[in-house]
C-alpha cells in the first residue's frame, strides 16, 4: 500500500464523490450538490476533484444570480495556481466567459492575455473574438475569428460558427 495506495485511494473516494456531485447538480438537486461540493473542497483540496467542485459552485452562483461570488470563486481559484493544466484552462475560459456575459469585454481579454495552450487555441481565439467584438473592436475581433479556425482541423464542424462570426462583422468566408 503505503503512499501510493493511500493516494490512489483519497483520489477514488474524490472521483465517486465528484460523481455523486455532478449528479446531484445535473437534477438541479442544489441542497446535495452543494453539500457535497463543500465537502471535496474541504476534504479533497489536494485533488482536481476539488478545483471542479469551485466551477461547479460557480456556475450554480451564476443560476442564483450571485455574479459577484461567482466571479470571486472564479478568481480565487485561478490565483491558487496550483491547478491541473486542463482544469485551469477551464477555470480561465470560464471567467472570461463571466465576465462577458457582465458586459466586463476588458476583463475577459485580460483573462486571455497569455497565449493559449495547444488544445486550447481555437477556444481561447472565439472568446476573445467575442471580447473584441463587445469592445467594438472589429478588426481584431476578424483577426481572432480567423485564428480560431485555422486552430480547428478543417472538417471540424465548428468552423461553420466561426464563420458565422466573421460574416457577421461583413468579412466574406
Amino acid at each position: 500500500w503505503g503512499y501510493k495506495g493511500y493516494t490512489q485511494g483519497v483520489n477514488e473516494s474524490a472521483a465517486a464523490l465528484f460523481n455523486e456531485t455532478a449528479s446531484a447538480f445535473e437534477r438541479k438537486d442544489m441542497k446535495t450538490a452543494r453539500s457535497n461540493a463543500e465537502k471535496l473542497i474541504s476534504e479533497y483540496d489536494s485533488t482536481e476533484y476539488a478545483a471542479l467542485a469551485q466551477i461547479y459552485l460557480a456556475r450554480a452562483d451564476v443560476d442564483a444570480g450571485k455574479v459577484k461570488d461567482a466571479e470571486a470563486r472564479l478568481v480565487k481559484l485561478k490565483k491558487s495556481g496550483d491547478l491541473p493544466a486542463g482544469v485551469s484552462q477551464l477555470v480561465t475560459l470560464t471567467l472570461a466567459r463571466l465576465y462577458l456575459g457582465q458586459g466586463k469585454a476588458d476583463q475577459a481579454l485580460e483573462t486571455l492575455k497569455h497565449p493559449a495552450p495547444a488544445g486550447y487555441v481555437a477556444l481561447y481565439e472565439e472568446l476573445r473574438g467575442d471580447a473584441y467584438q463587445a469592445s467594438n473592436r472589429m478588426e481584431d475581433a476578424k483577426k481572432a475569428y480567423k485564428a480560431a479556425i485555422k486552430a480547428l482541423k478543417p472538417d471540424d464542424r465548428y468552423r461553420t460558427v466561426l464563420n458565422l462570426k466573421l460574416h457577421g462583422l461583413g468579412e466574406a468566408v
